[in-house]
């Protein structure tokens, strides 16, 4: 019977996507929407209108337009970026996010860290193919905090698309934010062609004395 079922839930799916679309979509006891997909975009875990714990009521309402893409790169080192690295709301704020991907390669937008009690896996998840938009809205928690927003996709958070989104007075910024905070670890570029005679002359004599060294104890 079980594969059955899951021979039927596949059937459904390749033949009737748009059933299979709106009735994710729905859930219209508590309007907390686990996924919402199109051909271009996807949001997960979008809350309109249940209050965290600890919420009496919306406090404000508040929109947010982030763009991706490689017009928004900070440094020589990224490649790609948001325009928009730090958010700043008020505990119990109802938050609606436009995200407009302005690449030809596809990009999410991600928040980690919510309550896992409303936000499944504590997350809040945005994602549009290459020249597309999506929006999604989500009620932060009571409490001052900052969480991480990224994009997911492999490499794409270290090649610079991090942002943060600050809660009352937040908490520590998270490192390696763009224009906010510095990398926990560093990386060490050698920019300039006199850096790399530099270090190659100095590694060069480092193993000259290395090989003396050991040569004279042979003999």
């Amino acid at each position: 019977m079980l594969i059955l079922k899951k021979i039927k839930q596949a059937i459904t799916v390749l033949l009737f996507p748009n059933l299979l679309m709106s009735q994710m979509m729905m859930d219209h006891n508590n309007h907390l929407m686990p996924m919402i997909m199109t051909e271009t975009t996807l949001v997960m875990n979008q809350n309109i209108d249940i209050l965290p714990n600890g919420c009496n009521e919306i406090s404000e309402l508040r929109f947010y337009t982030i763009k991706a893409g490689v017009n928004y790169i900070s440094n020589q080192h990224d490649q790609f970026g948001y325009n928009v690295t730090e958010l700043n709301v008020k505990p119990c704020s109802k938050v609606e996010i436009t995200f407009e991907n302005e690449d030809q390669i596809r990009h999410q937008l991600m928040i980690h860290g919510l309550p896992r009690y409303l936000y499944p896996q504590g997350m809040f998840h945005l994602e549009a193919n290459g020249g597309s938009s999506v929006i999604g809205t989500l009620i932060v928690p009571p409490d001052n905090e900052t969480y991480l927003i990224h994009c997911d996709l492999s490499r794409h958070a270290e090649l610079g698309m991090r942002s943060q989104i600050n809660v009352g007075e937040g908490k520590n910024d998270i490192p390696g934010i763009p224009m906010v905070s510095g990398h926990l670890f560093p990386d060490l570029y050698l920019e300039k062609p006199k850096q790399f005679i530099f270090f190659g002359t100095f590694l060069s004599l480092i193993l000259y004395v290395l090989f003396a060294i050991k040569e004279k104890r042979v003999k």
